[in-house]
């Protein structure tokens, strides 16, 4: 930190000493209104005010299918009573198209579960549910299901099922289809959770899934309608001139501007919060206003590759990690370092060995995702900015930041598939230090590059089988570390705050007509009310 900012600290900290003894009523802090500079959609340079609240409200109806006891959560979360229009099953198709519709999974259960239990469910995948979910889908609807945790592995997995087979997405291997199921796994600590879903409009090769807290539906609404809803006016492909953007989620810009010819995109879901859609999901807040985000998302190409071996399937996965440090928080601490990444060991060792407790035994991973070296991630080191590409047209650059890579591990059997557990460190401002200029530092990163991609490597299958299930696991983990003002050293806030997550994909054969699933996938520790693992007040790694 400058000496003026020592300075300016120190008789901050001082008019608080003589404030408290005085008991008196200071004004400890008198700023204008502090901005970053960030350029926007367009390419334009344009002011950002930090934390600046979104529109809470929302003037839409939803249609809720299920008990009275859901109708009043939807109040509780702050839904106007008179916006909730009760439904049933069979009105959802003749609803009017760009709805947004909440199901209680009592409702939609017992049509689709074969033998189900508390620690596993068979789906029947010719089920007229499926069908229902697929059209909802189609008329670009909002879909939230809405159901105990146990039963979070068996709604996303209809639900990405219902996508894929609706818009028929689906991975050839051969003479054979599968439709790819994704499910992204988060932590959420509360028994009784949603899971949200929508396609970008007019294009059902781009799906957005995540489950969420019930007293988010709000911002879930939002989210959907920022992202356009029903109503076409984003891009469903770019081919203009090349776009350069600044300080923004890679994840959102795909959904903006559209993916390479033949990819699927699947993103982990963004909620809007402050006055920017782009900076991920808003996995923590502290109690001065500082939020915690990150966000995920996958490029799969929709064909396996036999010219290798094992098989492939070419795939980019895309992260971000952001802090928002807020103009009360960084009176008592800086950011310090910013923490995310893929593992992708961990990826071939459950693949291998199956060491991961959260991966249900019922649902064998036997594929796993890896990249063919060290050098093929972006952003590699460097300082003082970094740019990463995101095919066809868009590039982003992250200015005031010093890049660090880890790689650990790496070999398997395979030759050309490397499984390195990669981990960037992003030092924001001047000199590697940290900073503590209110603002929001938001980085991207990438495990496989433009025209060297990352894969899906499949051993078990060196042919096509229509009785297949090929199915991989990918951690994903993000963190910010933060450092106390010399002056403040017990800041009211967490110095450490992390969240490890996890995307779980599987190709189902088209051919198929039920899988069974056991509910283990969804055990992932969760901090109450947040998307994080954990909290500390120590800075991370102290």
């Amino acid at each position: 930190m400058s000496m003026q900012s020592t300075s300016r600290r120190w008789l901050v900290a001082t008019v608080s000493i003589i404030a408290v003894v005085l008991g008196l009523v200071f004004v400890l802090h008198v700023v204008n209104k502090l901005s970053v500079r960030v350029t926007n959609v367009n390419g334009q340079e344009g002011p950002v005010t930090v934390n600046t609240p979104a529109p809470a409200s929302i003037n839409i109806p939803i249609y809720v299918v299920g008990p009275t006891t859901l109708v009043q959560k939807l109040i509780n979360a702050g839904i106007n009573q008179s916006l909730i229009k009760p439904a049933t099953i069979n009105q959802l198709p003749n609803l009017p198209n760009n709805s947004i519709i909440v199901i209680d999974w009592s409702v939609l259960g017992p049509s689709i579960v074969i033998n189900g239990s508390s620690s596993k469910s068979e789906v029947n995948l010719a089920s007229p549910v499926i069908g229902l979910l697929g059209t909802l889908f189609k008329h670009g609807d909002l879909i939230i299901l809405y159901g105990s945790r146990s039963e979070l592995v068996t709604m996303e997995f209809v639900l990405t099922y219902s996508w894929a087979r609706e818009f028929n997405i689906t991975i050839a291997f051969g003479s054979e289809k599968y439709y790819p199921v994704p499910a992204f796994i988060m932590p959420i600590s509360s028994n009784m959770t949603a899971i949200m879903a929508f396609v970008k409009p007019g294009h059902g090769r781009y799906l957005i899934i995540r489950p969420i807290y019930v007293d988010n539906i709000t911002m879930a609404v939002v989210t959907w309608h920022e992202l356009g809803s029903g109503l076409a006016i984003l891009p469903q492909s770019y081919s203009g001139d090349d776009v350069s953007l600044e300080n923004t989620n890679p994840c959102w810009a795909y959904y903006e501007y559209g993916v390479p010819s033949g990819f699927i995109f699947i993103w982990g879901g963004s909620l809007v919060t402050g006055n920017n859609p782009t900076w991920g999901i808003p996995a923590y807040t502290d109690s001065l206003g500082d939020e915690f985000y990150y966000d995920s998302c996958l490029l799969i190409y929709d064909q396996v590759s036999t010219a290798y071996s094992p098989a492939r399937i070419a795939s980019i996965a895309y992260g971000m990690v952001a802090y928002s440090l807020s103009q009360s928080g960084y009176v008592w601490a800086y950011v310090y370092q910013e923490i995310a990444g893929y593992d992708l060991y961990s990826s071939y060792t459950e693949f291998a060995y199956g060491l991961n407790p959260y991966v249900p035994i019922d649902y064998p991973v036997n594929s796993f995702y890896a990249n063919s070296g060290t050098n093929i991630i972006q952003p590699t080191p460097t300082s003082p900015s970094f740019t990463i590409s995101l095919p066809p047209s868009v590039s982003i650059t992250y200015p005031n930041v010093c890049v660090g890579v880890d790689n650990t591990y790496g070999t398997t059997p395979y030759p050309g598939n490397y499984a390195y557990n990669f981990t960037w460190i992003f030092t924001p401002g001047t000199g590697c230090v940290g900073s503590d200029t209110p603002a929001t530092y938001i980085y991207g990163f990438s495990t496989g590059l433009p025209g060297y991609p990352a894969f899906v490597s499949i051993p078990g299958y060196s042919t096509p089988s229509s009785s297949a299930q090929i199915s991989f696991f990918l951690p994903f983990y993000a963190e910010v570390s933060l450092k106390p003002e010399t002056i403040t050293p017990w800041p009211p806030i967490p110095l450490c705050i992390w969240a490890d997550a996890y995307w779980l994909v599987t190709l189902t054969a088209t051919s198929t007509n039920s899988v069974s699933l056991s509910n283990a996938s969804f055990n992932v520790p969760g901090s109450s009310g947040q998307y994080i693992s954990g909290t500390s007040s120590n800075t991370c790694g102290s």
